[in-house]
């Protein structure tokens, strides 16, 4: 399995995560507290945090958690990124098992996306300091009153996520996403169908390579568009 694979897999349904995470933060400022293993957002938003890596500001390389033996991480914080690993262990995914990444070998958001993902997390956050930047997980955010269960929903951010990204196959990337949101899936042929509980379609066609087509939405007789 490669990084894009995982990406493929995982990556809609995490940005989606990260555009509730956008939205309940609005402006702020962030503060990780590492003895405690928290990030402050200010206005009391205080929560646990797993530290997943960093990148650096002076060569763009970047640096697992796991493998930063330096700075005396706490164990605790670690526990993801080690877990991490053991999936790329597992899958063989050289990104996931090498210490170090070169610069241009990598895009921290992506990395963010996967892990978040992996982890099944709130969300993740890339926080830019003097020296690079910082990627961690973040626990206990109330994110999930601003997840929207409706497939219309879905119909933004996977358009948003294949024109950002590329992944093997759209057709994957969309069925792995309708399956994390709880729809029902019809998968016949180039064509996926997504409904979810209220009965409200997403319906998908792709080419012979799997890249999307056509995306529509159809709400009900009645319902408002979320």
């Amino acid at each position: 399995m490669t990084i894009d694979d995982l990406l493929e897999r995982h990556g809609a349904y995490s940005l989606e995560r990260q555009d509730a995470l956008s939205e309940f933060l609005g402006e702020h400022r962030w503060d990780v507290d590492v003895p405690a293993g928290t990030v402050d957002f200010g206005a009391g938003r205080v929560y646990p945090i797993q530290l997943i890596g960093t990148e650096s500001a002076a060569d763009g390389s970047w640096l697992w958690a796991w493998a930063n033996t330096s700075s005396n991480l706490p164990p605790r914080l670690l526990e993801s990124a080690r877990r991490i690993r053991q999936v790329g262990e597992q899958l063989q995914v050289p990104e996931l098992l090498e210490a170090h990444l070169g610069a241009g070998t990598f895009d921290p958001h992506v990395l963010g996306l996967i892990a978040s993902g992996l982890m099944s997390a709130d969300a993740y956050y890339l926080g830019h300091h003097g020296g690079g930047a910082v990627l961690f997980l973040i626990e206990g955010a109330p994110l999930k009153p601003l997840l929207k269960p409706s497939v219309l929903r879905m119909n933004t951010f996977f358009m948003t996520f294949v024109s950002s990204y590329e992944v093997p196959s759209a057709q994957r990337a969309l069925v792995a996403y309708a399956e994390a949101k709880g729809c029902r899936i019809q998968a016949t042929g180039s064509r996926v169908d997504c409904t979810d509980l209220a009965g409200d379609r997403l319906t998908a066609d792709f080419d012979e390579l799997g890249r999307l087509v056509r995306l529509s939405a159809d709400a009900g007789p009645d319902r408002s568009r979320l």
